[in-house]
C-alpha cells in the first residue's frame, strides 16, 4: 500500500495519501505501525522521520533466533533494524499468523 521510499517525496501517491487525503490520520497510523518512526509537522505538511523515540517503550520481547538462541530486547524496532527483519512480519509470528520470519520467532512478555 505504501512505498517507504516515497513517503517524503512530494506528489507521489504515498505522500498524497499521508498529507492531502481525507483519511490521512488513519493512513499515518497504518504507516507507523508498519514502518515505525514518527511524523513531524513542518508547516502545512508533515515529513516522516525513521529515528524512533524509544524513551516510552517498556515492553520486553523474547526472540528465538535461527540457531535456536533466545535473545531478550526492550527496543524491538532497533533489534529488527540491526538484524534486517520486518517488524510487521515479526508481529505476525507473535499473533500466530506466521510460523517464523527469516527463521526468527517472537514472543512478547508484558511488564
Amino acid at each position: 500500500m505504501f512505498v517507504k521510499d516515497h513517503v517524503n517525496a512530494v506528489n507521489t501517491p504515498t505522500w498524497v495519501r499521508l498529507n492531502e487525503d481525507a483519511q490521512r490520520q488513519h493512513y499515518r497510523r497504518q504507516f507507523i505501525d508498519e514502518h515505525g518512526g514518527k511524523f513531524i509537522h513542518q508547516g502545512r505538511y508533515v515529513t516522516w522521520d525513521d529515528t524512533d523515540d524509544i524513551s516510552h517503550i517498556t515492553d520486553r520481547y523474547v526472540i528465538k533466533t535461527p540457531d535456536n538462541q533466545i535473545e531478550l530486547t526492550e527496543v524491538f524496532s532497533v533489534y529488527c533494524k540491526k538484524n534486517n527483519l520486518n517488524k510487521a512480519a515479526m508481529y505476525a509470528t507473535l499473533r500466530g499468523v506466521r510460523n517464523h520470519h527469516k527463521k526468527y520467532k517472537l514472543i512478547k512478555i508484558p511488564e
